[in-house]
C-alpha cells in the first residue's frame, strides 16, 4: 500500500460511532479505479470507507469522489492506494444492512411509510405519514412514485407525489437516508408550489394569485413496537431542559428574540403575521411552561433500547408545533393560512438515532450527528481540482476584515437578530445592511440579500480554510434557503424567469410584502418617470456555492439547482426554443447596432454585452461542467467569450472608464480568468484557450495603463461609498492571472506589482472604514480572496505568443444578423411545438 497524500482530511467532533459523507478530490493521474483507494488513520488502520466516482480528468483518472466512512474518533487521514487487488470483493465492506423502508401505501388523503429498523436497539418499526389540508378539506394524493438508491453506506428511499384540490397542485417529496451500521437516519420533507406567480406590473408581493394558502401540513410518526416514549424540550435561549411527559403540545409562535415584532413578519395586507413571542408547552390543555426558543426531542423506547428523533431548527423555522398524543408524534410544519408563493418550496430535515440500553436523548442526537469531515485546503491546492483558487497563497491582510463576519460588533449572527431573520421563509438569508448606508436611522429597515456575489461560496471556502464551525452553521442554513426560497422553481412563467434567482431587495427600499422577491407594489412611489418592477435577471446569477455543496457535501439537490440556474441564464441570454422568441430577439436585441437592449448594453457586432451577467453566464456553465462533466459546456463557454469580446478590439470604444455603466467588465474578466485556469488544469491548450487568454491580456494591458481605484474619482460615482473599494479587489484577480500568462518577465512583474498594490489598498482602506462590517463588502472579499495569488506555473507553450488567427473584430452587419437568424430558425424548426409557440405568445402579450 502506497501513501499518495498525507493529511488529506480532518475528522472533528466525533463523539459516537457515526457515518460521515464527504467529497474528496484527486490529483490528475493518481488513480483510475475507486476500489484501489484507502483512507488511513495515523495508527495505520484502514478507515472503513466506500468510494463512488463523481468525475474524471481527461486522461481517465479520477477527479472527484463521494466517500462514506464509518468513524469513531477524531484525527487526520492519509490517502493511500492498494496497488495489487486479487478481486473487487477484496475491498468491499460489510453490507450496509437491510432495506429500511419496507412498505409505502396511501389513502385518498394521506401517505404512509413503514420503516423497519432492525439494528436500532431492539427491533423497532416506525410509521410515518404526511397530510396537507385547507379550510375546505384535506388534499388528495396523485402521481406517487418511489425511488431507492444507495450512496455507499446509506440506503435512500424517496417518495414523491402531488397534493391535489381541484385544479391546485402541490408537489411533495419525502426522503429517508439511513445507515444501519451507525444507527442513524436523516429524513427530509419538501413541499413545493410549481405554479407561476402572476407578478402584476413586475411586482412580486404576498397575496399573488399564483400562491396557495395552506391551513396545515403535518408529519406524523408512530412506533407500534415501542413500550413508551419520552420527550425533552430544550430552551436554546437559556439552556433549560423541560420534560413534559408522555402527552403534550408544543407551539413555537415566533423566534423568541428581542426583535420578534420586526416587519419582516407581515402578511399580504401589511399587518403583523406574528402576535406573540416564544413558545408555549401545553399539557392537558393547560399551559405548562413558556419560553423563548424551543428545540424538542423525542425518543421511542423498547425493551433494550430505542430510537430518538428531532426536527432540526424547530424554533428557527417557526411557526411550528409538536403534538404528542397516544403514542403518536405530530409535527405541524405549516400553520393556518400559510401562503406558499408560486415557484416557492420549503424543506425540513429530521435526525433519527438508534441506541441500545439507556441513553440521554439530547446527548445522543447531538453526538450522533456531531462529526465533521474537513478536506485539507493544502490538499485541494495540490489536486488543482478548483484551479481558480489557491488557499495557501491567500493574502493574510484581508483575513481580519473577513472575520468581521464572525466577530466584532456586527457579525452575521448579530445581523440576523437585528431584523429577526427567522421563520420558515427567512431563516438562512442574510441582512442587506449596506442598504441602510446614508439613510436616516429607524428601528427597522428590512432588506434581504438573496446570495448576491455568492456568500454561499465565500462562507464555504472560509470554512475549509479556517475549519471554524461558525461558517458551517451559516452556510448550511443559507444553502437550504437559496434552494427553497430564492430560486424561482417553476416552468410555467416566461423562459427568462423560470428557474432563476431572485434579486436582493430593491436598492435603498424596505422589503415590504415582496418577501425575498425584490420588487413590491409599495415601491412604486420611487419610480416616478421610470419603469418599475422586474423579475429574476441574468446579472444576478450565482451558482458556485451550490456547486461546492454538491462536490464537498454531496448535496444532490444543490447539483440540480446548478443545472437549473445554468438553463435559466442560457434562456435569459439566448432565448428559449420558441420560433416566436427567436424572432422577438431579432427585433429587440440583434438588429440594434449598439446601446441598450433587452439583455444589456451591446457593442456593435457582438452577440452579448460585456457585463457581469455574461460573467455569471460563464461561471454557471463552468459550475455545471463541474457537476456533470459534460465537455460541451466548455465549448459553449468559449462561444460566449468569442461573442462578447475580441483580442484586437479598440477598447477606447468600450468607454471602460465610465464606471457606473462599465465597471461590470471586471466581473466578466474574472470569469474569463477562471475559464483559462480550468482549461489549463485540463491541459486543453486549444484555440479556445488562446482566444480567451489573448482577450484577457488585451484588457489587462489596458487596465495597467488606465485603471485607477474607483474612489480616486468619486465625482463620477452616484454613491461613492466603500463598496467601491471592495469592488476594486476584482482587479487584483485579473492582474494576477495576467502575471501568470505573461511570457515577458518584466511585464509579469508589473502585473504582480499592480495586484499587490490593489490588495494593499483595499486592506488599508477598509481597515478603518465605518462600513467594513456591511454584508456586501464582506461577501465581495470572501468571493475573491482565494483567487488573488495563484501559484500555477503554465508551460511555455501556454504563455508564449501563439500563431492563432483570431480573425477580424466583429462589426454590425444586417446580412450577418439575418444569416444567423435563418440558421437558428432552421434548427428550431426541427423542435417545433405549436403548444410552445402559443404558450410563449400568451405569456408575453396576454394577461393571465
Amino acid at each position: 500500500m502506497e501513501i499518495v497524500a498525507k493529511d488529506v482530511l480532518q475528522l472533528r467532533g466525533i463523539q459516537l460511532k457515526q457515518c460521515l459523507g464527504f467529497g474528496l478530490p484527486l490529483a490528475r493521474g493518481v488513480c483510475h479505479v475507486p476500489f484501489q483507494l484507502k483512507l488511513l488513520q495515523k495508527n495505520g488502520e484502514v478507515l472503513n470507507t466506500r468510494f463512488q466516482e463523481r468525475g474524471r480528468w481527461p486522461d481517465g483518472s479520477l477527479r472527484w469522489l463521494w466517500c462514506e466512512a464509518i468513524v469513531e474518533s477524531d484525527g487526520f487521514l492519509d490517502l493511500a492506494i492498494e496497488q495489487e487487488l486479487t478481486s473487487f470483493e477484496a475491498v468491499t465492506s460489510d453490507p450496509a444492512g437491510e432495506a429500511v423502508v419496507n412498505l409505502v401505501h396511501h389513502t385518498e388523503t394521506e401517505i404512509f411509510a413503514k420503516f423497519n429498523l432492525p439494528q436500532f436497539g431492539s427491533p423497532l418499526e416506525l410509521s410515518a405519514s404526511l397530510k396537507l389540508a385547507k379550510k375546505d378539506g384535506v388534499a388528495g394524493l396523485q402521481q406517487l412514485s418511489i425511488e431507492s438508491t444507495n450512496t455507499g453506506y446509506f440506503d435512500c428511499v424517496t417518495v414523491r407525489g402531488q397534493f391535489v384540490w381541484g385544479k391546485l397542485r402541490l408537489n411533495f417529496s419525502c426522503r429517508i437516508k439511513t445507515c444501519t451500521l451507525s444507527q442513524q437516519s436523516v429524513l427530509s420533507v419538501r413541499i413545493h408550489n410549481p405554479e407561476a406567480a402572476l407578478h402584476p406590473g413586475g411586482c412580486w408581493d404576498l397575496g399573488d394569485a399564483g400562491s396557495v394558502f395552506i391551513d396545515s401540513f403535518d408529519f406524523s410518526v408512530h412506533c407500534q413496537s415501542a413500550a413508551s416514549q419520552v420527550a425533552k424540550v430544550i430552551d436554546c435561549a437559556v439552556g433549560a431542559i423541560h420534560q413534559p411527559g408522555t402527552e403534550f403540545k408544543l407551539v413555537q409562535t415566533a423566534s423568541g428574540g428581542e426583535h420578534w415584532q420586526s416587519p419582516i413578519h407581515i402578511k399580504a395586507d401589511r399587518t403583523p403575521a406574528v402576535t406573540s413571542n416564544g413558545f408555549t408547552l401545553h399539557h392537558s390543555e393547560h399551559a405548562l411552561v413558556s419560553g423563548d426558543r424551543a428545540q424538542p426531542q423525542l425518543a421511542f423506547l423498547a425493551d433494550a433500547g430505542g430510537c430518538a428523533i428531532e426536527l432540526l431548527h424547530f424554533w428557527q423555522n417557526f411557526p411550528a408545533q409538536l403534538n404528542v398524543k397516544q403514542g403518536v408524534a405530530h409535527w405541524g410544519l405549516f400553520s393556518e393560512q400559510t401562503e406558499l408563493q408560486g415557484g416557492e418550496s420549503k424543506t425540513w430535515h429530521f435526525h433519527l438515532a438508534g441506541f441500545t440500553g439507556q441513553a440521554e436523548v439530547p446527548d445522543l442526537l447531538a453526538k450522533k450527528f456531531s462529526g465533521e469531515a474537513v478536506v485539507s485546503t493544502d490538499y485541494i491546492d495540490q489536486c488543482a481540482c478548483l484551479p481558480h483558487l489557491a488557499f495557501a497563497q491567500a493574502p493574510r491582510e484581508l483575513t481580519p476584515l473577513i472575520n468581521n463576519g464572525l466577530e466584532g460588533a456586527f457579525p452575521f449572527s448579530e445581523k440576523r437578530e437585528r431584523i429577526d431573520m427567522y421563520g420558515w421563509r427567512n431563516y438562512g438569508d442574510l441582512y442587506a445592511d449596506h442598504e441602510t448606508h446614508g439613510l436616516a436611522k429607524e428601528p427597522y429597515f428590512v432588506s434581504v440579500y438573496n446570495n448576491q456575489y455568492d456568500p454561499l461560496m465565500g462562507m464555504t471556502l472560509q470554512y475549509l480554510n479556517s475549519a471554524d464551525s461558525r461558517w458551517l452553521d451559516l452556510f448550511q442554513s443559507l444553502n437550504q434557503h437559496i434552494q427553497d426560497i430564492d430560486i424561482y422553481d417553476t416552468k410555467k412563467d416566461k423562459a427568462e424567469y423560470n428557474g432563476g434567482l431572485f434579486w436582493h431587495t430593491n436598492h435603498y427600499l424596505k422589503m415590504e410584502t415582496s418577501t425575498h422577491r425584490s420588487y413590491s407594489k409599495y415601491h412604486s412611489a420611487v419610480y416616478e418617470n421610470f419603469s418599475a418592477g422586474g423579475g429574476p435577471g441574468g446579472q444576478h446569477c450565482y451558482s458556485t456555492g451550490l456547486m461546492l455543496q454538491y462536490r464537498l457535501f454531496g448535496d444532490e439537490n444543490a447539483a440540480a439547482k446548478v443545472e437549473q440556474l445554468c438553463h435559466w441564464i442560457r434562456c435569459f441570454y439566448n432565448g428559449s426554443e420558441s420560433l416566436l422568441d427567436r424572432s422577438f430577439r431579432l427585433l429587440t436585441v440583434d438588429i440594434k447596432a449598439s446601446g441598450m437592449s433587452n439583455i444589456g448594453i451591446k457593442a456593435p457586432g457582438f452577440r452579448y454585452p460585456l457585463d457581469r451577467g455574461i460573467g455569471n453566464f460563464l461561471v454557471a456553465l463552468m459550475d455545471c461542467y463541474e457537476v456533470n462533466n459534460r465537455e460541451a459546456l466548455l465549448k459553449e463557454a468559449a462561444y460566449v467569450i468569442r461573442n462578447t469580446c475580441h483580442p484586437g478590439e479598440d477598447l477606447v470604444q468600450r468607454e471602460l472608464l465610465d464606471v457606473e455603466n462599465a465597471w461590470f467588465y471586471t466581473v466578466f474578466l474574472q470569469a474569463v480568468a477562471r475559464f483559462i485556469l480550468l482549461k489549463h488544469s485540463l491541459t486543453q491548450y486549444d484555440a479556445d484557450f488562446f482566444y480567451a487568454k489573448a482577450c484577457l491580456m488585451h484588457f489587462a494591458a489596458w487596465m495597467l495603463e488606465h485603471e485607477v481605484f474607483y474612489l480616486d474619482r468619486p465625482e463620477v460615482l452616484e454613491f461613492p461609498n466603500d463598496t467601491w473599494c471592495a469592488q476594486d479587489i476584482r482587479k487584483a484577480t485579473i492582474y494576477n492571472c495576467a502575471a501568470m500568462l505573461s511570457a515577458d518577465t518584466t511585464e509579469s512583474q508589473r502585473y504582480a506589482a499592480a495586484r499587490d498594490k490593489t490588495i494593499h489598498y483595499v486592506a488599508e482602506k477598509l481597515r478603518d472604514s465605518q462600513e467594513r462590517h456591511y454584508t456586501r463588502i464582506l461577501v465581495l472579499l470572501m468571493q475573491s480572496v482565494f483567487t488573488l495569488r495563484l501559484p500555477h506555473k503554465l508551460p511555455e507553450s501556454a504563455v508564449s505568443s501563439s500563431n492563432q488567427n483570431f480573425g477580424i473584430v466583429p462589426r454590425h452587419s444586417m446580412l450577418g444578423i439575418l444569416k444567423a437568424y435563418i440558421s437558428d430558425m432552421l434548427k428550431l424548426l426541427t423542435k417545433f411545438s405549436l403548444s410552445r409557440e402559443v404558450r410563449w405568445f400568451k405569456l408575453r402579450f396576454l394577461k393571465r
